[in-house]
């Protein structure tokens, strides 16, 4: 007790007792206060960025969004699930993963697991999930519960486009209309326009064009009707002579650069690793198909990371050019988004069939509307021919 009442002592424990009691008090004083956020706002995404990016009346957001599905991030095949089905619920493809989906408002993300469609089951090779032939053969009400399954996946995965925004999120309640996307009457100025910058494009290459189909060994498959083709050459000349800024010949036209224009195919040029490779491309499906073989490259690699050198004799646009890539089309999985003209081994392809090249969703082959059989292209035919007497 004599230790304890030692002056020094006491006066260092009743020093240390006050201490906790005020350290205690100022605590309680700090927890019974209510939390404040600071003065300085917390960066967030811009609020006017995302009520713009809402646009389902918009055709030119709409392919935007579009445009962000291409084969090297999308290869989900599947008629219900489809990029234009993607793109219309708000989504856009993230541009360096596999089929992984981003909101253009919400910014939440869906992944897409989705296998292809089996294709004959009955005679694959055994694998480790045990598909293959003899004993081992699956049978047709296997084969039938594998594709059931993957359709309600799919049908899923449709639902998932809705629900998989965030609540607040306004493509969580709004769908683009599907009309948004195809042709109509009312967009006649459009139409003409976009048909003529194609026509004068392709013109300006048709040597280039007819040469790589020369060596493709393969033809382009005859689209229109003798009469319909006199009918867009009388047009072209209209408007030739009527743009002073037309450079172009629309005299002497090959059939087959009409009927690519009619179509949606543009010429544009890529780079790949060895060698720039010339490909027709569609704007409203992304569907592209490679002219000149691309089995043979450069002695030398070209720098992928340099801007692609377009030859004197190729006329395109800088928009005509494609951001380069590394590899060919055929080391990827391409999933019908590119079409070849040559065969797997470079022999000679057949007839390229400039309707079927399209996705099957595309508005140019697709039908226009609900209440007609027409396709999108026999669409374009006829806003074109009434513009002549317009």
């Amino acid at each position: 007790m004599q230790f304890y009442n030692h002056p020094g002592i006491k006066r260092h424990i009743d020093e240390t007792s006050d201490g906790l009691v005020r350290s205690l008090d100022t605590f309680a004083r700090i927890a019974s206060k209510r939390i404040r956020t600071t003065k300085h706002k917390l960066p967030r995404r811009d609020a006017n960025a995302n009520a713009a990016a809402f646009a389902p009346y918009s055709r030119e957001k709409l392919l935007e969004r579009l445009k962000t599905y291409n084969v090297l991030n999308w290869n989900i095949d599947d008629e219900d699930l489809s990029a234009l089905k993607c793109a219309r619920n708000g989504w856009s493809c993230v541009n360096n993963q596999r089929n992984t989906l981003s909101c253009v408002s919400c910014h939440l993300y869906m992944a897409v697991k989705l296998d292809s469609y089996p294709i004959d089951l009955s005679t694959s090779t055994v694998g480790i999930f045990g598909y293959g032939e003899g004993e081992y053969a699956m049978d047709e009400c296997e084969e039938t519960d594998q594709m059931e399954l993957r359709h309600n996946l799919s049908q899923q995965y449709v639902r998932n486009l809705k629900t998989s925004h965030s609540p607040a999120c306004p493509w969580a309640k709004v769908e683009c209309p599907l009309h948004i996307y195809h042709f109509d009457y009312h967009d006649m100025p459009r139409i003409v326009q976009d048909f003529i910058q194609r026509l004068r494009s392709l013109a300006r290459n048709t040597e280039t064009l007819h040469e790589a189909i020369q060596l493709s060994g393969a033809g382009v498959r005859a689209v229109l009707l003798s009469e319909q083709l006199r009918s867009l050459e009388f047009m072209a000349r209209q408007h030739a002579a009527s743009d002073v800024f037309c450079t172009a010949p629309m005299d002497d036209i090959p059939r087959f650069i009409y009927e690519l224009a009619l179509l949606g195919w543009d010429l544009n040029i890529q780079q790949f690793k060895y060698k720039d490779v010339l490909l027709l491309s569609c704007m409203k499906c992304n569907r592209r198909i490679l002219l000149n073989n691309t089995n043979q490259g450069h002695s030398h690699p070209i720098d992928a990371v340099q801007s692609v050198p377009v030859k004197p004799e190729i006329l395109l646009t800088p928009t005509k050019i494609l951001a380069p890539c590394d590899y060919m089309p055929h080391t990827i999985d391409t999933n019908g988004y590119f079409g070849n003209m040559t065969g797997p081994e470079g022999e000679a392809g057949d007839e390229l069939d400039i309707v079927s090249e399209h996705q099957l969703w595309c508005s140019y082959v697709a039908s226009s509307s609900e209440s007609t059989a027409d396709t999108g292209y026999q669409l374009v035919y006829d806003i074109l021919k009434m513009s002549q007497d317009a």
